[in-house]
């Protein structure tokens, strides 16, 4: 568990959800016990001394780490992956014309 003793705002932080992978988000606000980070469309409320989602429920946590460069950077690779693989995944393969599909697969093979 990570421990947020110094934390201020505007610091990064690394969120990792139990199904939906990691993301990083900013410090907002930071109160004695607990800070919320900004997650884009909302907040959420982490326990400082635990890091732990502040009301999560206990059979899906989520939890916050402290960002460090290498980290930001992995997350980042690993949600572009993962969105590349969900538009490869989602392509209509038979609207590209055939020499496209011929490089896709000289590709892949």
């Amino acid at each position: 568990m990570a421990v947020f003793e110094n934390v201020k705002i505007g610091d990064k932080v690394v969120i990792s959800r139990h199904f939906g992978g990691r993301s990083i988000a900013t410090v907002k606000k930071v109160n004695k016990a607990s800070f919320v980070v900004d997650c884009g469309n909302y907040d959420m409320t982490f326990i400082s001394i635990s890091g732990k989602e502040k009301g999560g429920d206990k059979w899906t946590p989520t939890y916050a780490y402290p960002a460090t460069e290498e980290m930001i950077e992995k997350v980042r690779k690993e949600n572009r992956m993962a969105n590349y693989i969900y538009t490869i995944r989602h392509c209509k393969f038979e609207d590209l014309p055939y020499e496209t599909l011929e490089q896709i697969y000289n590709l892949i093979k």
